[in-house]
């Protein structure tokens, strides 16, 4: 963002005199949403009692957990590449060895079975609620003769973005989430040490959300000290079709599954730290101690875009974030978000490296992610504090539905578990 465009969002803000500088504000919080619809919760306004959850998230179904799953507090997402000179007999061999072995960890380690390898895996943790998913890259896909689906499209450049090759693309990923970092790292160590000789690291990153929203109904904040999660989607975890689940209309490999677009963003934590509040909240659109919805009082209240003030001006900037990510009605821009704050310690010139790893889930980024973030990435008044880092996709496979099954057998023995 121009500087002549953060000046006009502070005249405007003034001339409505809508905003208040707080000396409540939030600050130091964790979480929030980078390319989709932001807010951030209250304390005072939102339910702080303690949500029971399950210890142990279900490893088999037809749909991989860590999509639906609620957010766990530790995401580690670690992406492979596959050596060079193998013909697609040989690397549907080797892969399907480690995609054996991957779905055998995520069987054993989400019901806190750490005896595959005690020299990995700590064994004094509970379950952690601990989930490993599976995803593919379009070149994998084609490496292995399996068909590209048609929404399995390149992401297209956006506008001022300057990515990092390094920590962008893969052609395997795996996510893996968990309560407890002890029980994480090990399971990252497993998860490459099955790999070995088979794939090659590419990267690797980790992010985190607050211990309270990990452990309680509210959505985390993030190092903005907004939130991520306000007005996601709800999707089933059984369910078929909807905005996230591939349906019928794709290869067979992939139904049942849904495509994962990650994204890091790099945040000017020191620019945002030294901007007015009330320029913080024209630019995400909603007040930053409540999440409320500019004009409105709690975070749940409906967001109305068109709404004006007493002097004629929209109350919610047209370049605000929240107006920009919403979903244009009909058109299938809907995506279930699920992402996580990161900083890895480092400082330098002129900030520390610490941002937002943005993670979306949706049946089809052709009619969903993509046109959203082309709509961000033009004119969203947030870009002038974010530094995009890394864009890519990937088709996350369907789950194994039994004991039986192992995640890839489709795309890799064009078999499912009862066709062997």
């Amino acid at each position: 963002m121009r500087t002549e465009d953060a000046s006009s969002i502070r005249q405007s803000v003034n001339r409505r005199k809508v905003f208040k500088l707080s000396a409540v504000a939030a600050t130091g919080a964790a979480a929030a949403a980078v390319a989709s619809a932001t807010a951030c919760s209250d304390p005072n306004t939102t339910n702080q009692t303690k949500v029971t959850r399950p210890e142990s998230i279900p490893f088999e179904g037809k749909h991989q957990a860590g999509v639906a799953t609620p957010q766990q507090a530790h995401l580690a997402v670690v992406a492979f590449t596959v050596p060079t000179g193998l013909d697609s007999d040989a690397l549907r061999k080797s892969t399907s060895s480690v995609f054996q072995k991957w779905t055998e960890l995520g069987r054993r380690l989400s019901v806190g079975d750490t005896s595959i390898d005690s020299s990995l895996i700590s064994a004094d943790t509970s379950t952690s609620r601990f989930t490993l998913t599976v995803g593919v890259g379009a070149r994998f896909v084609e490496l292995v003769g399996g068909r590209r689906p048609d929404a399995m499209v390149d992401l297209p450049p956006f506008v001022d973005e300057h990515l990092e090759p390094e920590l962008s693309g893969g052609d395997v990923l795996v996510q893996l989430c968990a309560e407890d970092p002890l029980y994480l790292a090990g399971a990252i160590r497993a998860v490459r040490a099955a790999a070995s000789g088979a794939l090659e690291s590419k990267w690797q990153s980790n992010g985190f959300i607050g211990a309270a929203a990990a452990s309680t109904g509210r959505s985390p904040r993030n190092l903005f000290g907004q939130i991520d999660g306000t007005n996601n989607i709800s999707i089933n975890q059984e369910g078929d079709g909807g905005p996230v689940w591939i349906s019928d209309a794709e290869p067979a490999w992939a139904r049942g599954g849904t495509y994962m677009v990650l994204r890091h963003f790099g945040i000017k934590l020191s620019e945002w730290e030294d901007t007015p509040l009330e320029v913080q909240e024209a630019a995400l659109g909603r007040h930053k101690r409540s999440g409320a919805p500019i004009g409105r009082l709690t975070e749940t209240d409906p967001v109305d875009l068109t709404a004006r003030g007493a002097d004629g001006e929209l109350v919610i900037p047209v370049n605000s974030h929240i107006r920009l990510s919403t979903p244009t009605p009909g058109a299938g821009e809907e995506m279930l978000r699920r992402s996580y704050s990161f900083t890895s310690g480092q400082v330098g010139a002129p900030d520390e490296d610490a941002g937002l790893i943005f993670i979306s889930f949706q049946r089809d980024p052709r009619t969903s992610f993509i046109p959203v973030q082309q709509r961000l990435a033009a004119t969203d008044a947030l870009n002038r504090f974010l530094v995009p880092r890394s864009s890519s996709l990937f088709a996350v496979l369907p789950g194994a539905v039994d004991g039986a099954d192992w995640l890839g057998r489709t795309l890799l023995t064009g078999t499912g578990p009862n066709e062997k």
